[in-house]
């Protein structure tokens, strides 16, 4: 049988409650916000800016802010607001757990019911608008709807108390990405519930959101020459991090870019973001105040180990521009022998 040790002093408390209760139901990044915010609790100087959060975890600063609204609405956290120019701008106080825990079922306090398709057929006379759905449904799904998904979609109307428009919205979103499952389409419709998704209004706002994600996905892919796969949430973080919090333009992006790939024969984000940051420092955002950016300089090492790749005497500073230079050249020449 497995056992679980813990080392010392060297521990996060997490509440029982949250992982019994709350944890299995919730999107794994909404949890990863919650933990890494408890952990902070124990840190002599925490970070609790939403995009210092962002970064550290490699997801963008939208998803925390999302993950924060999300678990305040689970009464797991409250947001306390410092300033009210700045939405971003709060802080975060977790909620004593135990005080529920013998009477909570679950985030979802009332079970999934279990439906007869009689009962179901019943209702459908009492209210033309579940006919009606019906209907839409598979006309969206290009298929004639079978028991289990009338009972299915019946329950995002009973159940989850989902509007008849949010649950056509909720299928045509599915279908764009050729997700036909009536089991996926159950966990979107749980998610929406989830994040208040209770409107036409809200449903339309969050699939704009979506869409202007996917958007950027598309442009920055394209912009960095990656094909054959989708972008990582970590990279995407980068890319916001750059165009949103540093305002880079996409052409400071795509230089940044072409200089690591220079470099490193590779898109490395990391790289990149090296780059990309320096520059903010300095101020400098246009590509003409790249070419005018002073020479980076390698000073000589004092405490290097001896080996013999630097059991050598160094003098004098070198050019980084220069040495990549001379690098291109030696390539381009042995090329030339070969």
């Amino acid at each position: 049988m497995a056992v679980y040790k813990l080392p010392g002093n060297q521990v996060v408390c997490i509440p029982w409650e949250f992982v019994d209760y709350y944890m299995k139901d919730a999107d794994p990044t909404f949890v990863k916000v919650y933990i890494y915010g408890r952990r902070q609790c124990y840190s002599d100087n925490p970070k609790c800016n939403v995009s210092d959060v962002a970064l550290a975890l490699g997801i963008l600063e939208s998803d925390v802010l999302r993950a924060w609204k999300y678990w305040e609405g689970k009464g797991v956290v409250s947001l306390i607001c410092n300033s009210t120019d700045n939405p971003t701008d709060f802080g975060i106080e977790f909620a004593d757990l135990s005080c529920t825990s013998d009477s909570k079922q679950g985030p979802k306090e009332n079970a999934k019911p279990t439906y007869k398709i009689s009962d179901i057929t019943n209702k459908e006379t009492e209210d033309h608008s579940l006919k009606e759905m019906y209907t839409h449904a598979e006309m969206l799904l290009g298929r004639t709807l079978s028991q289990n998904d009338i009972i299915t979609l019946y329950g995002f109307y009973d159940w989850l108390e989902l509007p008849v428009e949010v649950i056509l919205m909720i299928i045509e979103h599915c279908v764009s990405m050729d997700k036909k499952n009536m089991r996926y389409m159950e966990t979107v419709a749980l998610s929406w519930y989830d994040m208040g998704i209770c409107t036409a209004e809200k449903a339309s706002s969050h699939l704009s959101a979506i869409e202007k994600k996917s958007k950027a996905k598309r442009h920055f892919k394209k912009l960095l020459n990656i094909t054959g796969r989708d972008l990582s949430d970590s990279e995407c973080a980068y890319i916001a991090e750059w165009s949103e919090n540093m305002g880079f333009s996409d052409e400071m992006i795509k230089l940044a870019y072409e200089k690591t790939v220079l470099s490193t024969g590779k898109v490395t984000f990391q790289y990149m973001h090296a780059i990309l940051k320096d520059w903010h420092n300095n101020g400098i955002d246009t590509p003409d105040k790249v070419k005018t950016e002073p020479k980076k300089a390698v000073k000589k090492a004092t405490h290097s180990p001896k080996t013999k790749f630097n059991s050598y005497t160094q003098s004098g500073d070198y050019d980084l521009d220069e040495i990549e230079s001379m690098a291109l050249r030696q390539v381009a020449k042995n090329k030339e022998g070969f």
